[in-house]
């Protein structure tokens, strides 16, 4: 069942996010800078395709150190979570 659940399509990132898991990520993923997390996911819901987000991503990725250790294993969660706004 949660296999299920975590390929169904998502409408908005903001709204498939619990508070919790919220400041989680704007915590470990976006260095405590929630502007920095909201501008990135109102974009992010704005595009059309995973094609169209990956570069942002990437530079998200690149500009908050998403390839640390210490923060990768959040960063594959939620781009999981990205590509499926896109199904």
């Amino acid at each position: 069942m949660s296999e299920k659940l975590s390929a169904q399509p998502i409408g908005d990132l903001n709204r498939a996010m619990g508070i919790n898991e919220r400041f989680l990520t704007i915590n470990e993923l976006f260095d405590r800078d929630n502007q920095a997390y909201e501008k990135a996911v109102t974009r992010l819901n704005g595009l059309r395709n995973f094609d169209e987000a990956k570069p942002l991503l990437s530079e998200l990725a690149e500009k908050h150190g998403w390839t640390q250790k210490d923060k990768k294993k959040k960063a594959q969660i939620f781009i999981k979570l990205v590509r499926r706004r896109y199904l």
